[in-house]
């Protein structure tokens, strides 16, 4: 079996939530459910693109790793707004998160430094994915923060030509699933 045949499933729920996220005014709940299904889908594309095949440990990494973070807007919806004080998004969407994700790899040992390692990979797509988000008017992500409170910004245009790539080298290359799904 193999990931060639779910790639435009992929491709399609990253169009289909963008397009949904661009152009209705849906309710927080809503946006939130379509943007957590266009990450998971932009980091399987990017481990298949890469990537023959991947263990259960790494994928449940790389799932978490690309959802899990965006529970640093939950504190906002309480009113509680220490991660986010007037910037685009909470602190934690940096490279310093991701940097102490992937250094805890390097010390982890045996399906502990499998599954940092697929966080690290699953939050970097995460981020990729959220320099270009539809529906947030350009917010971007503060990559350098505690440096810098820059938020930056990738043309759409860009992010969906890398994305469809991705897509095309995943389908180039025939990814065995047979390990990373039962």
């Amino acid at each position: 079996m193999f990931v060639q045949a779910a790639i435009p499933v992929y491709l399609g729920a990253i169009a289909i939530a963008d397009l949904l996220l661009w152009q209705t005014d849906l309710p927080l709940l809503g946006d939130g459910v379509l943007d957590e299904i266009a990450h998971v889908a932009t980091a399987v594309l990017l481990v298949a693109a890469v990537r023959m095949s991947v263990s259960r440990e790494f994928l449940a990494g790389l799932l978490a790793g690309a959802v899990l973070i965006d529970v640093d807007h939950v504190p906002v919806q309480f009113g509680w707004h220490g991660l986010e004080p007037g910037t685009s998004r909470p602190y934690t969407h940096c490279l310093l998160t991701l940097v102490v994700v992937a250094l805890l790899a390097l010390v982890a040992r045996g399906r502990a430094r499998t599954v940092l390692t697929g966080a690290a990979v699953g939050l970097a797509a995460h981020f990729f994915r959220d320099l270009a988000e539809p529906g947030q008017n350009g917010a971007g992500v503060m990559l350098l923060w505690p440096a810098s409170d820059h938020a930056f910004v990738l043309p759409y245009a860009v992010q969906a030509t890398v994305v469809v790539f991705l897509a095309v080298a995943a389908w180039l290359r025939r990814v065995p699933v047979s390990r990373a799904f039962p």
